[in-house]
């Protein structure tokens, strides 16, 4: 029945096309049927389609035409393109940037951390840090001003604790651009299980801890040793350097003006060879070791050591007549000593001191001291003081900088003895007086109702009285600590008092005073209340949280004068001002 009804439809649409005339549509069904056209058909669909050839003909032209209108629009839009990314380039401000400039962004970017090359052990994963290679492979331009810069080659931080991959090609490409800019090197191993002792430092051992690698990079970076200009080894064991590069090769330092040595064990002294070529190295002006030895170089202009070596006198050390800055870390002494004096030392740290200062003060002479660290550790005894006035008085330098910390049973006299220090030094600009950081801080005893710093701060304190003879008049910086008896409002107005009268608002009254800009109070107290939304403690007795101290505190800041508040009491001092 459908068969039916569609050749039915199809014969009336070819009825429709013998009139004369072939609707277009007709040739998309035809093909659908089985319809056989007559001649005249036939005629009218010829015509039609060399009349629909014609049109595809012109259709395709005009396709060709815009196509290749098209290629030549595209053509010219890169050729615009890279003629306006050159004229861009031609006019960019880096183009116009001096040398120097770029000497200095990129010296800022490749020794971020010190230095243009870092090994690690882990290096073969990837950790290695190149920056300056990856800054040569940018673009042409920063690869001239790379390649072109030695100094940006030239440090190297390398680990030769058991190095997984072969990295002489990188340490030989920058060591070859590096030119003969002077090196600045650090070695450094950290495999201490594999000695059991001192004494087990056979080369088996040692050439398991350092690997084919680490041997080789060393060597290579010792290649260059007379171009070194800082050099900072630390090992496990000094043993290890004669392993790297024996007694047998010769070495020289005549560049050498930085030197950092430090081992966990001694070893059996296998490296004396290279410490002594090191350590009189004729240009070498700073050294920071664990040791010391008589022949060290003269030249001296900076030392800190480990700890004051047993065999050292200050006669020894005076010979070093260059010397500017001693820094010890664990200083004891019980020597009787000659008078010396050091006429360029003006910087002395003693970091901590288990012993008497008056075998050292009472016989060193140091007319160029400027700044002056010490701090205690629980000394045995009792210590005195005094003999820091008696130097600084028969020295007559001028101490700008000043940092004492004393055990608890020395806090009240050592506060004493600042004011005695203060009175000897009127060139002074910063103070500090910090208490020793293990002491637990409790609660004032009843003979003992005021803060030990009372009399310090009251000397402290400019008036109409002392208008002629302020104490300190260059003062602009101090660190004063609190203990747990920081709920006494009227100490901590004494102190917001002592401010105001060094401070732009009272100062301008006193000529040839300096106004006090920093005002670091440390408190510690064992009240302590945990403030949820930022989960950080504070103390609610803090005075310096009170409204009214909070207001002044507010109006010296605007003055120029800032205190600020350290230590478990850190509640913000103006907390109060917005409640």
């Amino acid at each position: 029945m459908m068969l039916s009804c569609e050749k039915t439809q199809v014969n009336s649409n070819a009825a429709g096309s013998r009139g004369g005339s072939l609707r277009k549509d007709l040739l998309i069904e035809f093909p659908r049927s089985n319809y056989t056209p007559s001649e005249a058909e036939v005629t009218l669909a010829r015509a039609l389609l060399t009349s629909e050839e014609s049109e595809l003909i012109g259709c395709n032209e005009e396709v060709a035409r815009i196509r290749d209108f098209l290629e030549q629009l595209e053509a010219k839009q890169s050729m615009l393109q890279g003629r306006v990314m050159k004229c861009r380039d031609f006019t960019s401000i880096r183009r116009r940037l001096p040398i120097e400039i770029w000497d200095e962004v990129f010296s800022l970017i490749c020794l971020i951390d010190g230095f243009s090359l870092s090994l690690p052990a882990t290096c073969g994963d990837g950790s290695a840090g190149a920056t300056t290679l990856t800054l040569s492979q940018v673009c042409s331009l920063w690869r001239d001003v790379v390649t072109n810069t030695p100094k940006l080659w030239s440090s190297f931080a390398l680990s030769i604790t058991k190095i997984s991959v072969p990295i002489q090609g990188l340490l030989s490409h920058y060591l070859r651009r590096s030119a003969n800019h002077p090196l600045k090197i650090r070695a450094y191993h950290r495999d201490r299980g594999i000695y059991e002792d001192e004494e087990d430092s056979d080369d088996d051992l040692l050439a398991a801890a350092v690997g084919k690698h680490g041997i080789i990079a060393f060597r290579m970076l010792m290649s260059h040793c007379t171009r070194f200009q800082e050099l900072e080894l630390a090992f496990d064991n000094w043993d290890i350097l004669d392993y790297l590069c024996n007694s047998r090769t010769r070495i020289s330092f005549p560049e050498l003006r930085s030197l950092t040595f430090r081992a966990t064990i001694g070893g059996t002294g296998r490296a004396f060879w290279f410490w002594k070529e090191a350590c009189t190295a004729p240009n070498l002006v700073a050294l920071r070791s664990d040791k010391w030895e008589e022949y060290m170089s003269r030249s001296l202009v900076s030392l800190e050591l480990d700890r004051w070596p047993h065999l050292l006198t200050f006669e020894q050390l005076g010979a070093s007549t260059k010397l500017e800055c001693l820094s010890i870390e664990l200083f004891q002494g019980s020597a009787t000593l000659s008078p010396v004096n050091f006429p360029r030392l003006q910087s002395l740290f003693l970091r901590r001191v288990d012993c008497h200062l008056d075998w050292f003060f009472g016989f060193v002479t140091l007319p160029s001291l400027v700044h002056l660290k010490i701090k205690y550790i629980f000394p045995r005894q009792p210590t005195a003081l005094t003999s820091i006035v008696e130097m600084i008085q028969r020295s007559r330098c001028s101490l700008r900088t000043l940092e004492i910390a004393c055990p608890g049973s020395q806090v009240r006299g050592s506060f004493k003895f600042v004011v005695d220090v203060l009175q000897v030094c009127p060139e002074l600009t910063r103070l500090e007086v910090p208490y020793e950081e293990k002491l637990p801080y409790k609660i004032p005893l009843p003979d003992q109702p005021e803060e030990p710093q009372s009399d310090l701060i009251a000397s402290l304190t400019a008036t109409a009285q002392n208008a002629e003879n302020i104490l300190a008049p260059t003062l602009w910086s101090v660190a004063l600590p609190i203990s747990s008896n920081v709920s006494n409002v009227a100490f901590a107005e004494r102190i917001l008092t002592m401010v105001e009268s060094r401070s732009m608002l009272r100062l301008k009254t006193f000529a040839g005073s300096s106004i006090l800009r920093w005002v670091t109070v440390k408190v510690c107290c064992d009240r302590l209340r945990m403030d949820r939304p930022s989960s950080t403690f504070y103390c609610e007795c803090n005075p310096f949280s009170t409204p009214n101290l909070s207001n002044r505190m507010v109006s010296l800041e605007q003055c120029g004068s800032r205190i600020t508040i350290e230590g478990s009491c850190g509640r913000p001092p103006y907390a109060n001002m917005a409640d």
